[in-house]
């Protein structure tokens, strides 16, 4: 399937959870990214392939896993292996608790960090040499955990601050792929005030 790719492809994936109760949650800020992409970039209509909602624009594929966020490594890892894509062109778009609503913050390696959809695509692949793009959904209350927060909607006082989270989010995802890692990163790091 390599001929999709005429100019080395790279893929994007959003981590987030299938099902119309979790669209809007701070969890599936993976997946709105890649909606944004998709307008920005024009990309043709949704299909299911490799366990995921894929969606091509040019030469990129955006992923969205239909495994649950907690298995999302196996959806990415066979669309590596069939698309024949190098894990240095992949790069992983995630919600992360620990830094403020509308930050947004592209790192090329390092651990998980605790996430879990983040933790099976490394597992799946093997190394922690994956790129990705984590979006700032927090602070988490203290009288919430973890896991209700993730999977709680955004407030009606926050929709700007995700707009321009994902818009910003979008420009970054696609300035990694067009320009590379480093370029990216000086230009599209953003820190939020919390």
């Amino acid at each position: 399937m390599k001929e999709n790719y005429p100019n080395g492809g790279k893929v994007l994936v959003g981590l987030g959870n299938p099902g119309r109760q979790y669209r809007d949650n701070r969890h599936n800020v993976g997946w709105m990214t890649l909606d944004r992409v998709a307008e920005i970039r024009g990309a043709h209509a949704e299909q299911e392939l490799y366990e995921a909602m894929t969606a091509r624009c040019g030469d990129l594929l955006l992923l969205k896993p239909l495994t649950y966020m907690n298995r999302s490594g196996s959806s990415v890892s066979r669309a590596l292996k069939v698309e024949q894509v190098k894990l240095s062109d992949l790069l992983v778009i995630m919600d992360d608790v620990d830094l403020a609503l509308g930050s947004v913050r592209l790192r090329d390696s390092g651990s998980s960090g605790g996430h879990r959809g983040l933790e099976s695509v490394i597992q799946q692949v093997g190394t922690e040499e994956v790129a990705r793009l984590r979006l700032g959904v927090g602070p988490c209350p203290s009288y919430m955990s973890t896991s209700d927060f993730v999977l709680s909607d955004f407030g009606e006082d926050e929709l700007d601050e995700l707009d321009e989270m994902l818009e910003r989010a979008a420009r970054a995802a696609l300035c990694w792929a067009e320009e590379g890692a480093e370029v990216a990163m000086n230009q599209h790091n953003y820190t939020a005030s919390s």
